[in-house]
């Protein structure tokens, strides 16, 4: 493992935090979406529906505060379009 300091503290850990290095991601995959629209009526800060009828992710690196939400939208997608890394 590698430290990073700034002046003289080590930063490691926040960059990375930071840089979303330890969030978890989240896709869905547009050619299995069906646009049921239920990922985002449970995880409205994490999916949208756009105009092409399928969910889309708002941002990548989910915040930590949703995290559990993206993974229950993820377990009840009927056609397993989400994915969380």
């Amino acid at each position: 493992m590698f430290k990073i300091y700034l002046c003289g503290k080590n930063i490691t850990t926040w960059l990375l935090k930071y840089k979303g290095v330890d969030k978890v991601k989240v896709k869905v995959d547009q050619d299995v979406c069906i646009g049921c629209g239920l990922c985002p009526s449970i995880a409205p800060e994490v999916f949208e529906m756009r105009d092409d009828g399928k969910a889309h992710v708002i941002s990548d690196a989910v915040p930590e505060d949703d995290e559990d939400s993206a993974k229950e939208a993820e377990g009840s997608c009927p056609v397993n379009a989400i994915i969380t890394e």
